[in-house]
């Protein structure tokens, strides 16, 4: 009975040593790709953009990935130039399993796309953006987002 309390104990310090390690690491990863989304968006690239989306994607409103991908390339071929704006980020690491990673991020977005000589806002408040909560997962080196909340 105390082998078994001291293995028990032994895998718990192991994994809260490897979360201590990983995390911070983890954390500036997601936030890194997440950011790159923004500016896949912004440049308007397919490809990068697709990059950071899973393709299981489902969100809060019920938007499938099939569907996100439409609307993306409808709005890209609408907008003639396109700004991201992305702020107060928090990212928390949910869960760390070998390679698999699975993370949260809680950040306020704006949109501003420019459609002839007019500009609008196209997502967010003209003051503070909106709450957004973004959930990835470690795709090989990527982090792509898989569900979000907004």
């Amino acid at each position: 009975m105390k082998k078994i309390a001291m293995v028990t104990v032994i895998i718990l310090l192991i994994t809260v040593i490897i979360l201590i390690k990983c995390a911070p690491n983890e954390k500036k990863n997601a936030a890194r790709d997440l950011k790159a989304l923004a500016k896949s968006v912004q440049n308007e690239s397919r490809a990068g953009t697709l990059l950071y989306l899973d393709p299981e994607y489902r969100d809060s409103t019920g938007l499938v990935y099939p569907d996100l991908v439409s609307l993306l390339i409808g709005f890209y071929a609408d907008a003639d130039s396109i700004h991201v704006s992305l702020s107060d980020f928090k990212v928390f690491i949910d869960s760390i399993r070998g390679k698999q990673v699975w993370a949260r991020c809680s950040l306020a977005v704006k949109i501003w796309a420019k459609f002839g000589p007019d500009q609008a806002l196209v997502f967010g408040g003209v003051i503070k953006g909106a709450p957004v909560m973004a959930y990835l997962r470690k795709n090989g080196e990527t982090y792509k987002v898989y569900s979000a909340q907004y």
